[in-house]
């Protein structure tokens, strides 16, 4: 029986033998192939490493472009550099306005009477001239974005003077961006019968009825409410 085991596995050794000498012919047949292939690769496509490389080259060249001019905002919009530009620009603007600086911001405020006519939101002449001094100031300065906020206590019931004082307000944007102050940096609200003295007498109806002219140095300060 162990002879007969024997005999048989002495038969299976020169089969085992003569399929790895075929195996191995195989192997050295593809790779004697292989660089063919490969040659026949790069005389097919000369320029492909070159052009990867220049790929490369111009996706480098473009994040550094990206970087930059985030870095460039980053500085333009920066709360120091806000501040100074809300600053120069309200300079020239205390000739015929309050300014007062406060955690939103620097503000200019202008006495409705001296923009109006009586107690509409139509823009005298005069009230032109003078929003024309406070465009130039703006775009002079760069300013940050602009919140203008109208306020109304003569116009009766309290929808009435929350009406006028956003007309007011949308009649004075439109005219500072006809004079070019770029109009997405400008923003409206509407405060109505928002009082900052008493409205008993002429002078304290005068401070009461006004515009407001944020210069805004904070990006929550500076968005519109609607």
């Amino acid at each position: 029986m162990h002879r007969l085991r024997f005999m048989r596995s002495a038969a299976v050794l020169p089969a085992c033998a003569a399929l790895l000498a075929y195996i191995a012919c195989v192997g050295c047949g593809a790779s004697n192939t292989s660089p063919g292939r490969a040659t026949l690769t790069r005389a097919t496509y000369p320029n492909a490493g070159a052009s990867a490389s220049g790929d490369r080259a111009t996706l480098a060249a473009e994040d550094a472009r990206i970087l930059q001019t985030e870095r460039d905002e980053t500085t333009r919009t920066s709360p120091s550099r806000l501040q100074r530009r809300a600053r120069e620009a309200a300079a020239p603007l205390a000739a015929f306005g309050s300014v007062e600086e406060d955690p939103r911001g620097v503000v200019v405020t202008l006495d409705a009477s001296t923009l109006f006519e009586r107690t509409g939101d139509a823009l005298m002449e005069s009230g032109r001239e003078r929003l024309d001094r406070v465009a130039r100031a703006l775009i002079e300065a760069d300013a940050p974005r602009v919140v203008l906020a109208g306020f109304a206590t003569n116009a009766g019931d309290t929808k009435r003077n929350e009406d006028l004082s956003r007309r007011r307000a949308t009649a004075v944007a439109a005219h500072l961006a006809s004079r070019g102050v770029p109009n997405e940096r400008l923003s409206v609200e509407g405060r109505g019968d928002d009082r900052v003295t008493s409205n008993a007498s002429a002078e304290g109806r005068a401070r009461n009825d006004r515009v407001e002219v944020l210069l805004a140095t904070r990006g929550d300060a500076a968005e519109p409410k609607r």
